[in-house]
């Protein structure tokens, strides 16, 4: 069982999770309900822009990461951005996401440079978030 925080900042308009230990099903739904309440919270509510410090984070079994690719889909997560998970794991997490042609989703060494790529990712104020971020 994971140990999991989700809240929002209201400032960069984001969905920001921390989550120490094993990820699996059920604390993958409770990471969503608390995400469903931050989002709520938005200024737009068709920008969801998520924020997912991994440094604590044991790897999730397949299920689990199917059922989070099949939720980024269903709640029209705009973009992803874990950071802080080691160079090794980066790189599988990388070469999976070119597997399944998953350009939402991005994995960065640092939180400065995951919340450069989701602020890069904000559409301007009064435009239609329904722009995919950019390669």
């Amino acid at each position: 069982m994971a140990n999991i925080s989700v809240w929002f900042d209201k400032e960069e308009q984001i969905i920001v999770q921390r989550i120490e230990g094993s990820l699996d099903l059920k604390t993958l739904d409770q990471v969503m309900t608390l995400s469903e309440e931050c989002a709520a919270q938005l200024e737009n509510p068709g920008d969801i822009r998520i924020l997912v410090d991994t440094r604590g984070m044991i790897a999730s079994d397949l299920a689990t990461r199917r059922r989070g690719a099949a939720i980024l889909k269903e709640k029209n997560v705009k973009c992803m951005a874990f950071w802080g998970a080691p160079p090794f794991e980066r790189t599988l997490q990388r070469l999976m996401m070119i597997i399944i042609g998953e350009k939402r989703m991005r994995l960065f060494a640092t939180e400065q440079e995951a919340r450069a790529w989701l602020k890069a990712n904000r559409p301007p104020s009064g435009s239609s978030p329904a722009q995919q971020p950019g390669n």
